[in-house]
């Protein structure tokens, strides 16, 4: 039987699952803390829909009390009135409980400013008045650019990664993708670093549906970082950069509620840290080896023309 080496690695970067379905449990040092996050942002920005999703989640060991959330519309130019925002208000989170939040930004839309035609951008703010005292404030934000061609995009989340899944030759990565709506998906968006791998080499991603192949893009390996320490960061606003797939040349027709399958395989020995989210990523599963890996899925963002 063929040795399996992936892990996956928490925030602390210490194991969390491995493939012998071994779970290794964390001793907690010190006093409970609250720590909110903002882990991710969808946003559907078509036709006359103009709304976004959030998704918070206590990751501390405390409860947290009361707090605000704030869905920005970052314009430009800037209206001088009526600046879109959504405020939502939570009671209150438990330790690693989590929360999903809507905004319609639609009855928003006015003369003053011009019916929302400036937004460039959704700007997700997890207690932005400092109600709740946190063991860390620096992950409470995340931006979701708005498309700059004249296709309208449906961005599925953007999440910010809590540590990574090693994919190297041996270990094929297959997370299933259900798409929201019908359309046309015209690329994904993830993050990853290298290590150790020559720079000559290319990441396969292959989209399936079932057994018949839909898509496959390669990617180089020498535009990525070459980092064996940490875990890649939140996914970037934008939609360029070494970790994007395109489909854009021939754009790959889906279906609202149907599962895909995008695959990850490396042709030579190495690995890829590729970022992944726990318990984040929805209707989604990531398995290796045909075996799922628990609550685990690759941190990807989505983009599908209507």
């Amino acid at each position: 039987m063929r040795q399996r080496y992936s892990k996956i690695y928490c925030a602390a970067r210490r194991p969390l699952v491995s493939l012998s379905v071994v779970v290794v449990a964390a001793s907690i040092v010190g006093c409970a803390q609250t720590n909110l996050v903002a882990r991710g942002l969808g946003v559907e920005w078509h036709g006359n829909v103009r709304t976004a999703r959030a998704y918070v989640v206590n990751d501390g060991d405390a409860a947290s009390g009361p707090f605000l959330v704030y869905f920005d519309a970052d314009e430009n130019p800037v209206s001088s009135n009526y600046r879109p925002q959504v405020t939502r208000e939570v009671p209150g989170l438990a330790a690693h409980e989590r929360i999903v939040l809507d905004a319609d930004f639609a009855p928003l839309g006015r003369a003053e400013n011009a019916q929302l035609a400036n937004v460039r951008a959704i700007t997700l703010r997890v207690d932005p008045k400092e109600a709740v005292s946190e063991s860390k404030e620096d992950d409470n934000a995340l931006v979701s650019n708005l498309p700059v061609t004249p296709v309208q995009v449906l961005f599925a989340p953007i999440l910010r990664t809590q540590g990574w899944i090693v994919n190297d030759v041996h270990n094929p990565l297959v997370q299933t993708l259900r798409s929201p709506v019908s359309g046309h998906l015209t690329g994904v968006q993830f993050t990853a670093f290298r290590c150790g791998l020559a720079s000559g080499e290319q990441l396969t991603a292959t989209l399936r549906d079932g057994s018949t192949v839909l898509g496959t893009v390669t990617l180089p390996i020498a535009a990525f970082a070459n980092d064996c320490a940490t875990y890649p960061p939140v996914i970037p606003a934008g939609v360029t950069g070494p970790a994007f797939i395109s489909f854009q040349a021939a754009p790959i027709a889906v279906a609202a509620g149907h599962d895909y399958q995008l695959e990850f395989l490396m042709p030579a020995t190495g690995m890829l840290h590729i970022g992944m989210a726990h318990d984040a990523y929805d209707d989604g599963t990531l398995t290796i080896f045909g075996e799922p890996v628990g609550s685990n899925d690759l941190a990807l963002r989505v983009m599908i023309a209507p």
